[in-house]
């Protein structure tokens, strides 16, 4: 999974990077709002990998990590949704025991 923020700055060094791996299967996963400047199939197109789900933005996030309260943001219903569609993606690459 390749963590990808819907701007084109991103995109492009995207692209930059999938450059310097071996070829390997991947996905993107575009952070940002719906109606961001450059939507999930802009980017898709531009690094050439399928979106597998977006990140929703969170806000919040900084000081949830200060307080040690991180995993409380897992509490709302999409990031529940985004978190159940990576883990499908996933699925068999997960080690027993990870899926629960």
């Amino acid at each position: 999974m390749m963590v990808v923020p819907a701007q084109l700055k991103a995109a492009v060094a995207a692209v930059r990077l999938m450059q310097e791996l071996p070829p390997v299967e991947a996905a993107l996963l575009v952070r940002g709002r719906p109606g961001s400047a450059l939507d999930s199939s802009l980017i898709a197109d531009a690094v050439g990998l399928p979106v597998q789900g977006r990140i929703p933005e969170l806000r919040g996030v900084g000081g949830a990590m200060e307080s040690g309260r991180l995993l409380d943001l897992g509490k709302r219903r999409n990031i529940r949704r985004f978190a159940a569609s990576v883990i499908d993606w996933l699925g068999d690459d997960l080690p027993a025991g990870e899926l629960a």
